[in-house]
């Protein structure tokens, strides 16, 4: 797994780190950058069924796109976990 701590304790048990589950390793990235930073924040969202885990988008993008992993940072699940 990423060597990354991802860790929002004010999401509690809604946020899950998945990286070990998921396929692919476009997420073995580490950057440190000061909130103070950060200027933009881009939500972008899938096409796919509510009901398609990340799972099923990684392997999508690997198969389909020839991607690395999943095109995404983080996902927000139905239930809206993170």
């Amino acid at each position: 797994m990423a060597k990354t701590n991802l860790q929002i304790q004010s999401l509690g048990n809604k946020f899950v780190d998945l990286r070990d589950l998921i396929p692919g390793d476009s997420y073995n990235w580490s950057w440190v950058r000061d909130l103070s930073q950060v200027n933009f924040l881009a939500i972008h969202h899938t096409a796919a069924p509510d009901t398609q885990t990340p799972e099923e988008i990684a392997n999508y993008h690997i198969q389909n796109n020839g991607w690395g992993g999943i095109g995404y940072h983080f996902v927000i699940t139905k239930d809206g976990t993170v």
